[in-house]
């Protein structure tokens, strides 16, 4: 494992100084900065930062035409660089298609109902949606996400646990539908002065951010679903960390209000519990959703243990690993409906289940589920008797639990569009056929099983972009733009909002019309 790219060692951490950015070329939004807590934020404000990507156009709730294939500005471009004629538009399809000296991939606005970047000072090879308390509707925009992420840092002492807060997340902008009333307001608009700085940020989404120093690179971090504030961490240096960041949720929830005068700074938190009996690193780590407190881990070395939470906070360690798998496991998912079972998968191309109650030997096992390793899996929330995983020959496949036997079975689907090794998977919260991959071919994939391909609806529905007609009829979605794609999550409480972490730093989205 260790000479994987996306594995332990020097070379897979992708770490690297922060890039420069070129003004021409890269518009970034003026970001507002929270007031509170400025000592203790220190330079976070400058270190993360929005990039506008539409020219700080949002869109209202109003009713909007959806601009057909790419959007106006991209397409007046494309018409004077060809002196008035439109290029040919086609699908591109990574790993198949290339780009040609004088050819740009050009993205879709009418493809999001939202899109915002984040730069980060360093890589993030993993990050978790924090659950907050906001109440009301989630599916009005502008919206308001929490996360954790963890650096990979190019020196090992600036590593640390960012604990960030997303706000006024705009739909993003479309062209709307012309009436007389619109195009008298344009003249007016283009008749006045511009507008005030004010009025300018009131469409700007605002970042807000603590960071809590770490030790060492961070390989996984996730936050305990029952206690969102609980929050847990796979180092490189072969330890498992635990800290409580109520301290910076607190701080962010509270804007510019003065502090409790006993509170703790969000800054000087530290792991109230750490783990080292693994004496190895490691990157698999799932925190139950049925109980509380309880948690598996597994190393590179093939140990893998059970946590479970005591009545004073900390945490018992069951020193007995479980045996079976003969290479690194690489992921871990507790069962959604049983509160003692839970699955992994490993470098060994198996996935095996576990019965806490059955001792230490697997339960189950998929053997050669996949040509090469087993990299993730993901339990399904909602039919509990799915499963799918993802491979390091780019497969995703979905196996149907009550179908499968022990020793070698046929997933019940697969699909075998990437080209590089996929590197998380994760089923939609509240849909249950629809899932997410992200792979080493810089992209992120979102899919519906329940989707068949229907020729006469296709007729229908006139013309088919070139290279469109060779993608899979589940594919519904292809997110681009991002450079070696390392997570990506569904945030459980927006409605089919999507983050993803890579290499030049965050995207947070969603798709347009496939919720």
């Amino acid at each position: 494992m260790k000479d994987k790219p996306r594995r332990s060692g020097e070379s897979s951490r992708k770490r690297r100084a922060p890039r420069e950015e070129n003004a021409e070329s890269r518009k970034s939004v003026g970001v507002k900065k929270s007031t509170s807590g400025a000592d203790e934020q220190g330079e976070n404000g400058d270190l993360l930062q929005f990039e506008d990507t539409f020219d700080d156009d949002f869109d209202s709730e109003e009713a909007e035409e959806p601009i057909d294939g790419y959007g106006a500005a991209d397409e007046d471009a494309a018409k004077g660089a060809t002196g008035g004629r439109q290029t040919e538009r086609r699908v591109f399809r990574p790993g198949v298609d290339t780009i040609g000296d004088n050819e740009e991939l050009v993205h879709d606005p009418s493809a999001y109902d939202m899109l915002h970047k984040v730069h980060v000072e360093w890589p993030a090879l993993s990050f978790d949606f924090l659950a907050d308390q906001i109440q009301g509707s989630r599916n009005v925009f502008p919206m308001t996400a929490y996360c954790v992420i963890g650096s990979q840092a190019q020196i090992s002492s600036k590593n640390s646990i960012t604990v960030m807060k997303m706000s006024q997340l705009h739909k993003t902008k479309r062209r709307r539908r012309k009436n007389k009333l619109d195009e008298d307001e344009d003249e007016a608009e283009e008749s006045s002065d511009e507008d005030s700085d004010e009025d300018k940020k009131k469409g700007d989404p605002l970042l807000e951010s603590y960071k809590i120093k770490h030790d060492g690179a961070i390989n996984r971090i996730r936050s305990m679903p029952q206690q969102p504030n609980i929050v847990s961490t796979w180092s490189e240096t072969g330890r498992v960390n635990v800290f409580d960041v109520e301290p910076a949720i607190s701080a962010l929830d509270r804007g510019s209000r003065m502090p409790h005068p006993n509170a703790q700074k969000p800054t000087a938190v530290k792991p109230f519990f750490v783990f080292s009996a693994h004496k190895s690193e490691g990157f698999a780590m799932d925190w139950s959703p049925l109980q509380q407190g309880r948690m598996v881990t597994g190393a590179m070395n093939r140990t893998l243990m059970s946590w479970t939470q005591r009545e004073d906070g900390r945490f018992s360690v069951d020193p007995d690993t479980f045996r079976g798998h003969t290479d690194s496991i690489e992921d871990l998912q507790w069962s959604p409906t049983e509160t003692d079972v839970f699955a992994s998968c490993s470098a060994d191309r198996s996935i095996r289940f576990w019965d806490l109650r059955v001792g230490k030997k697997s339960a189950l096992t998929l053997s050669n589920a996949h040509e090469m390793d087993v990299n993730v899996i993901s339990w399904n929330r909602i039919d509990s008797h799915l499963l799918v995983s993802g491979g390091d020959e780019g497969g995703l496949k979905v196996w149907d639990l009550r179908s499968v036997k022990d020793g070698e079975s046929l997933p019940a689907a697969f699909f075998g569009y990437h080209r590089k090794p996929i590197t998380s998977v994760e089923w939609h919260p509240t849909l249950s056929s629809m899932l997410a991959g992200s792979s080493e071919d810089h992209t992120v994939s979102l899919w519906d099983l329940s989707v068949e391909r229907d020729p006469e609806e296709e007729a229908t529905l006139g013309e088919v972009l070139p290279g469109a007609e060779d993608l899979p009829p589940q594919l519904m979605f292809l997110h681009m733009g991002q450079k070696n794609i390392k997570e990506v999550h569904w945030h459980r409480q927006l409605p089919s909002v999507l983050m993803s972490t890579a290499e030049d730093g965050l995207n947070i989205f969603r798709a347009a019309d496939i919720w």
